[in-house]
């Protein structure tokens, strides 16, 4: 009840157009935020535990706090790559620039591999080096192997359709 006793009136709805619903909601459009590392980690985390921990080490566990801090961490690290090869691809192109420079730089695999040497030191550098090889050959044996497959199929004639 309002101030002495008398009551507010109810408020008045506005009209609608004719064709509009009562029930329809607008959709709100999701922006990604940045890749979150941490369903990865965790995964990760389960399965060399159960592989591997014997003992007093079978029971450990992985905090929330722990696995946000590895996300921030592997953040850093693709954010320190990307700008050492960015950095390392302007280096390259400005080495060039009187062959075409109106031409943007295209980022190769040199390019990260000098960023990663960069970024990283000592053994780290090493293995991810041999990782990112061995990533990178499959990869090129997986796209390989399907242009096979597409080139093995031979398309129909309108010849043979009849």
């Amino acid at each position: 009840m309002a101030v002495g006793g008398a009551k507010k009136a109810p408020a008045l709805k506005k009209a609608r157009p004719a064709g509009a619903s009562a029930t329809k909601k607008k959709a709100k459009s999701k922006v990604p935020g940045p890749p979150r590392y941490a369903t990865y980690v965790q995964k990760a985390f389960k399965d060399i535990k159960d592989n591997r921990a014997k003992g007093k080490y079978k029971n450990l566990t992985i905090s929330a706090n722990s696995l946000n801090a590895l996300d921030l961490l592997i953040d850093h690290v693709l954010d320190n790559f990307i700008y050492n090869a960015e950095k390392t691809c302007a280096y390259a192109q400005t080495a060039k620039i009187s062959k075409n420079p109106k031409s943007n730089c295209t980022l190769q695999t040199k390019h990260v591999k000098a960023a990663m040497e960069a970024a990283l030191s000592g053994r780290l550098t090493k293995q991810a080096t041999d990782y990112a090889e061995k990533a990178v050959s499959q990869y090129v044996e997986s796209v390989d192997a399907e242009d096979a497959a597409a080139a093995a199929v031979p398309a129909a004639t309108p010849a043979e359709a009849d």
